[in-house]
């Protein structure tokens, strides 16, 4: 038998393999569709962010793609009638991106491509699937911490967080205490923490 390698890389290995058959799904959505995956999720972000958030330096910077790269995409996306940009009327050096009706029409058929992916989750029990949510959003945000990822708008790390002394958790934007299954990877409100300068 070859060398056996270590837990942490098996682990990596696994969450690869998931993120290979996230992409192979989405790819095979998206071509139904005349879309490339980066399209797909252009659309897709664009779908889930709030207004000030769709604009091509902040989706660059959320794909880990060059900003040339999102330009060239967006272009395509206006160009088959699923985008438009319309100059922000808070900053008008910013262009922000929405949907078509067209391009509405598209995200509610790619909405569930990933329900095989989904598939196997629904099987594990209540108390694992919290227990496994909970250990992937830390890592999310230990990977932020630490600028492995440079763009997570998970709820640990609003401005609006806070972890109580019983280990249960409240959102001071909308006074609500939550569950560890009630906290998000991705919140359309999330707002980066104000640093105090000493």
């Amino acid at each position: 038998m070859t060398h056996n390698k270590d837990l942490e890389t098996k682990i990596i290995e696994a969450i690869d393999r998931i993120s290979r058959a996230q992409k192979i799904l989405l790819w095979d959505r998206a071509k139904i569709y005349g879309l490339t995956p980066l399209q797909t999720q252009i659309l897709l972000l664009v779908s889930e962010n709030k207004e000030e958030k769709n604009n091509i330096s902040l989706i660059s910077l959320e794909l880990g793609v060059s900003q040339p790269t999102i330009s060239d995409a967006v272009k395509t996306l206006i160009n088959k009638g699923l985008l438009q940009a319309t100059v922000w009327e808070k900053n008008k050096h910013f262009r922000i991106l929405s949907l078509t009706d067209k391009g509405k029409e598209i995200i509610k058929k790619l909405k569930e491509w990933d329900s095989y992916l989904k598939r196997p989750l629904k099987k594990m029990e209540e108390e694992a699937k919290v227990a496994f949510f909970n250990y992937l959003l830390n890592y999310v945000v230990e990977l932020r911490n630490d600028k492995t990822l440079l763009l997570v708008r998970a709820c640990p790390l609003c401005r609006y967080f806070v972890q109580k002394e019983d280990k249960t958790f409240y959102c001071k934007l909308f006074n609500m205490e939550m569950k560890t299954q009630d906290l998000r990877v991705e919140c359309p409100d999330y707002e980066e923490p104000i640093q105090v300068l000493r």
